[in-house]
Order: C-alpha cells, then structure tokens, then sequence
C-alpha cells in the first residue's frame, strides 16, 4: 500500500513533505483556500502573459484606448479585466502612448544618427520609442515646445550633472539644501555682508583686463610679457582659502582676452597651458574634485569650441549659486556676475539684476547707514553694472556717472581699486561729453589712486606710466601743450627713478 501524502503539508519539487509556511497548516479548510488563492493568481499572471501580445497590438500598434482594448478583448478573446488591472500591466510591461523624459532623449538621439540622414521628400516622418511606439515628429515637437514654454519649479534642473556621474534630483535638492544652509549660518554673522573680495583677485581681473587692451593695440610681445605673471597669480588664488570661487577666476583669464583670428591659434594654446597649470596646482594641493575635472576637460577642447564652452560653464555655474540663495543675494556674488558680464557680454546677465542691486541698497542703507561697507560695496557694483549695460548697449552712461560720483562723495577713503576704477571711468566719460577739465582732473585724481596700488601684484609702476601718458595724450589732442610738455617731463623722470632704483 502506498503512503499517501495530506493535503495539509506543502511538497517540495522531489515531493518531500515540507515544514509550513503559511501559518496554521494543520487546518485543512484554511490551507485550501489559500492553496486556490494561490492557483488563481498563477493562471491570471498565465492569462495576461498569454494575451500580452494581442493587447500591445490593439494599444499600442494601433493606437486605440483603454477602453476599447477591453471591450475588444471580452468581446472576441473572452479575457476580461478591470481597468486598474489593465493599467497596473501596461505599466509593468512598458506600454506608454506618451513621450517621456527618457524616451523623449532615445528619440532625438535617434533623430540625429539616422532620421536627418535618411530624409525623403513627401514621406510623413515618424519615430519609433523604445516601447514600440511611433510618433510623428509633428508631435515630438509640439511636445518640445510645450516642454520649453513650461517654467520648472526647480531652478537645480538647470545643473545636470556628467552622464558617468548621474543622481537623483531628491539628492540633488538635499545637497543643495545643504549648501544654503551652511550659507546663511555664515550669513547670520555678516560675514559675507562685510567681506570684500580679495585684492588679488581684483589685481587679477584687472591684469587680463590690460591684456586684453594690449591685444587690441596690437601689442602682442606686450600681451605676452604680463602673462608671464599668471602661473604665480594662479597660485595664490588657488591657495587662498577664502576664496568662494577659484574657477571663476580662471574664466576670467580666458573671458577677458578677446583675441583676433591671426593670433587665436597663439592664444588659446597660451590658454589652455594656463589651465592645465591650474589643474595641477588643485591636484597638487588635494583642491576641490570637481574644478580639477572641469580645467582638464576645458584644455582637451578644440579651439573652435574653447570660448564659448568656458563661458557656458562660468554662466552655470553662477546660475547654480543664484538658484541656491534665491531671493537673497550676495554682495561677491552680484561682484561675480559683473566680473562675467565685463567679459562674456551683459547680455548674459540676469535680466533683474538692476531691480535687485536698487532693492539691495535701500535695505542696506536702512540697516547699516549711507556710508557703510556693505552699502559702498554695493554702489560700486551697481556703477559698475551701469557702465558694462551703457558700453554693450551704446546708451547713455549718464546713470553709470551719477552712480560713481556718488560713491566718491559717500567714502573718501574707498578701497584703492575701487576709486581708481571710478575714477578712470569718470575721466574717459568726460572727455567722451566734451569735458575737458573734469575729464583732466579725474585722469590725475586715477593716477594718484594708481600710485597707491603700486605695492599690488599686476599693478606697479608700469601701470601709473601708461595712465600718464594717456593725459599726455590727451592735452595734445586739447592742444594744452605746455601741460603736456609736464606730464612729458613728470612721467620720463618717474621712469628714469625706476630703472634706476632696479639697477641698485
């Protein structure tokens, strides 16, 4: 007689009587419910999995609805389902009529190896999704442009990173929550609304800015002999461990210098050995990752390409700070985005910035005074936002001027650079409206500014010189030749001293 096996213990594949595990096994009635729950939802799975063909071809081949899927299935297959049955499948198998973020990418990069390449006149053009879907590229694009119209609640969208190195957006949002945090926790000391830029880095901004006037005179050995200064400029701005922004002074070097087609060959590959000298300061002093990646990859670009993929990476990153502190704004930040626009075009700007350089003033004006720092520092920024929108716009500086002299009356003791950068604006835009002894006065009054700046990097003698023999230049056009003739005497004298005093 054969052992015969209750239907109350599970079998395992060879039949052997298993351990329960499924609660109470010695209950017959239980174990037999479950045991035909069990068998129903196998033969349901069975049943989907057997129609699944039949279904993508009424859905998705054809393009019917929901709706008339199931009533096709009931009527000719006999299979029936619930609608929320229906959906949970088409999800699981991938069956989606609508283009999605990843299918929308597979499409267009389809589009560009082999649609634009196989164009045929009078031929209605489609594409065919990873999930088998075809769509007209009518509609491909009308869900681009919609796509486009559409403002995104997430200003970090904008900041993807590298395809090898991609993360969630949840992560994304949390490490940028973390970075404003630690933001404002500076902020609520005043630190950032009392610290102003380094010198250097204004020496910096400024000695490219000279070269970049030397290339458009044509002085290239000239051009070439201050860039000699740059390896050890870009040492201590690396090495500096208050500066926010290291990179952006890099593009600063590339930015500022706007090179005609007979020299660019020269100096992009003077640029690029510039950053390539950079990386490896940051590799040498184990500086931030993600600047070391960027100045690599910047230096193995094409020259055609080399330009604008710096200011793209600047304006990024920029967005990216803004984005983070949105609506508060910083002071060496708003000094940033003028540093960008003096060199990459004030069309690049945000478009509200002047609303928020006026707001930002009147509310540091009521908290700290006329005459604090935060309030001259921001004056000086918004002048120089005036100049930079007059010049890219050839309208009238008459704002940029009232700004400046203002800041001069406010703070007689305003930071060198700072004055002198008022003030030689002031002299150029007076002698532009006709001004002849405003113009004469401000050009000394930066020169005796100059002077004071002798003792930074970028600046020196060499500069003041230059500076005087602008006004000599000037009394000659005005015919003040007897003033001339004293800046003439004045200013080979001073060179005289300083060869001298390098010779001892």
């Amino acid at each position: 007689m054969c052992e015969v096996t209750r239907l109350d213990q599970p079998l395992d594949t060879a039949g052997t009587v298993l351990p329960s595990a499924f609660g109470n096994m010695h209950d017959p009635i239980a174990f037999s419910s479950q045991f035909a729950a069990g068998q129903r939802r196998g033969r349901s799975e069975y049943l989907w999995e057997a129609h699944k063909a039949t279904i993508k071809t009424l859905y998705i081949d054809e393009g019917r609805s929901l709706k008339d899927v199931r009533e096709i299935m009931k009527s000719k297959y006999g299979f029936e389902g619930s609608v929320k049955s229906y959906k949970v499948r088409l999800n699981r198998w991938r069956f989606s009529k609508y283009i999605t973020n990843r299918l929308e990418m597979e499409s267009l990069q389809h589009l560009v190896r082999s649609g634009l390449q196989h164009q045929v006149a009078n031929e209605v053009q489609t594409l065919q999704l990873s999930n088998g879907t075809r769509v007209s590229l009518s509609s491909l694009f009308t869900h681009l442009e919609r796509k486009k119209s559409t403002t995104s609640m997430y200003p970090m969208s904008m900041i993807r990173p590298p395809d090898n190195l991609r993360f969630s957006e949840e992560m994304l949002s949390s490490a940028r929550e973390y970075v404003r945090r630690q933001y404002m926790g500076e902020r609520s000391a005043d630190r950032n609304l009392l610290h102003i830029m380094p010198s250097h880095l204004g020496d910096f901004f400024k000695a490219f800015v000279a070269v970049r006037r030397l290339l458009q005179e044509a002085r290239i050995d000239n051009a070439l002999l201050v860039l000699r200064r740059a390896p050890k400029q870009i040492r201590l701005l690396l090495s500096e461990k208050t500066l926010d922004n290291p990179s952006g002074c890099i593009y600063i070097a590339v930015l500022c210098i706007k090179w005609n087609e007979s020299t660019g060959g020269r100096m992009n590959s003077i640029l690029k050995a510039l950053m390539k000298y950079a990386a490896s300061v940051v590799r040498e002093d184990s500086g931030p990752e993600p600047l070391l990646r960027i100045l690599t990859a910047l230096t193995q670009l094409d020259d055609a390409l080399f330009r604008e993929a710096v200011i793209r990476t600047w304006r990024c990153q920029l967005q990216t700070w803004t984005s983070m502190i949105a609506p508060d704004l910083d002071v060496q930040l708003l000094g940033e985005w003028m540093a960008f626009a003096e060199t990459a075009g004030y069309d690049q700007v945000p478009r509200d910035l002047d609303k928020d350089l006026r707001d930002m003033i009147q509310s540091y004006e009521i908290r700290y005074g006329r005459r604090s720092q935060p309030v001259i520092t921001l004056l000086f920024i918004h002048g120089e936002y005036e100049r930079i929108r007059s010049e890219k716009l050839s309208t009238s500086t008459e704002k940029a001027r009232a700004i400046f002299l203002d800041l001069l009356s406010r703070d007689p003791h305003l930071d060198m650079l700072g004055k002198y950068t008022a003030q030689y604006f002031l002299a150029k835009d007076y002698r532009r409206i006709g001004d002849r002894a405003n113009a004469e006065r401000y050009l000394l009054y930066a020169i005796e500014s100059l002077c004071e700046l002798e003792h930074r990097p970028c600046y020196g003698i060499s500069a003041v010189l230059e500076l005087m023999l602008d006004l000599e230049q000037w009394l000659t056009e005005w015919e003040e030749y007897e003033k001339a003739k004293d800046i003439h005497r004045r200013r080979l004298a001073m060179r005289l001293a300083h060869e001298n005093s390098i010779r001892v």
